[in-house]
């Protein structure tokens, strides 16, 4: 299958079958096509027809429908294999994105582009000296220099390194409460400076920084665009994956005796409050069991055993399985007093822990 862009207008080419999908313009070949007029290939059975639905200019919805997911799904491949080939040339290491490695290389990356919207909007002043990579890179040497007790003439060898800085970067990572601040430093350079490479990996490696091997997880935008397809309906479909962390599952009734309304003074005004000051904990969800009985997609009931029902499900949010962990830890530090528990309360039910993911519909490919 070829894909061609010509502006979008009635053609008749023969022997050529014409698909149009917004202004990709895919062409079947007529070795591609049957040639009987009954659809089927020269000396061939006659084929089945299959009654489909037909869009206004006669095209065939499952037809389209698949045609635009092929974009997305070869977009997708070829972000992995870039992917792939960068992991392989660059050097990525994390480093402490309040210390004076990332202060300097972020410092030098201000400095470079002041300087360049300076002459962009100023035909008077002096353009921005070097290349945006080579002024970072400087400023990384600055700061190991700084952090390492060295001189910084000596690190640099004679040929001039900063004509050989291919890329240099240094990003914030997104700060997370309870957590150190990191940067993601990534330097690709020429071979003949291996030996400097050496001198500001094993500097950050001394100082916390984690070298980062293989290839790079999927950034936001190829993970929301990873499933495509198609409904039952034959209408595009596609929705994101997204990592939602680990979530504590609990389930309960109330005890004999206590009213919803004593149990929702309590939760809201007591517990609630005793469970957020723990800082391992982002959030919770509350589920509250409804009468009216659920049917599946199919149609079909399903029957639930007395013996295993519950009143409420409350789901506890966290970012990862160690920050469970912390959690568990905090409170045996600072214990809630007993009145303030759910002892004589909660029923518990069941208590597990998962990996959750979520699923958030998105628009169709176009």
């Amino acid at each position: 299958m070829e894909a061609v862009f010509i502006p979008m207008e009635s053609i008749a080419i023969s022997n050529v079958t014409i698909i149009m999908v917004g202004m990709s313009i895919f062409a079947t070949p007529s070795w591609g096509q049957r040639r009987g007029g009954d659809g089927s290939a020269a000396g061939s059975p006659p084929t089945k027809k299959q009654v489909s639905e037909l869009l206004p200019g006669g095209e065939d919805v499952s037809t389209v429908a698949k045609l635009r997911v092929v974009p997305t799904k070869l977009s997708l491949v070829n972000a992995a294999d870039i992917r792939e080939v960068t992991g392989a040339l660059w050097n990525i290491m994390t480093a402490d994105g309040k210390g004076i490695v990332a202060t300097r290389m972020l410092g030098q990356g201000r400095v470079y582009y002041e300087a360049a919207k300076t002459a962009k909007n100023d035909p008077a002043a002096q353009e921005a000296p070097g290349q945006p990579y080579a002024r970072v890179f400087a400023g990384l040497m600055q700061g190991v220099a700084e952090h390492s007790n060295l001189d910084e003439s000596t690190m640099v060898p004679q040929a001039d390194p900063l004509g050989k800085v291919l890329r240099c970067k240094c990003k914030p990572a997104k700060p997370k409460e309870g957590r150190p601040r990191l940067a993601k430093v990534t330097v690709a350079m020429g071979a003949e400076h291996d030996s400097l490479q050496r001198i500001w990996a094993k500097s950050l490696a001394m100082n916390g920084g984690v070298l980062k091997r293989g290839s790079a997880p999927r950034g936001p935008l190829k993970r929301a665009a990873q499933e495509c397809g198609t409904t039952f309906q034959g209408q595009p479909s596609r929705y994101a994956r997204r990592a939602a962390g680990v979530r504590g599952l609990l389930a309960y009734n109330r005890e004999a005796g206590v009213t919803e309304q004593e149990y929702d003074e309590w939760l809201y005004t007591v517990h609630y409050h005793d469970l957020l000051a723990n800082p391992a904990l982002r959030g919770i969800t509350l589920s509250t069991v409804l009468a009216e009985k659920p049917i599946l997609s199919s149609g079909l009931e399903v029957g639930v055993d007395p013996a295993t029902s519950f009143w409420r499900l409350v789901e506890l949010h966290f970012d990862s399985l160690q920050d469970y962990r912390q959690y568990v830890e905090w409170f045996k530090s600072h214990v809630i007093p007993q009145p303030r528990t759910p002892a004589g309360r909660s029923s518990f039910r069941f208590y597990v822990l998962s990996s959750a993911e979520e699923m958030v519909r998105l628009g169709p490919a176009s």
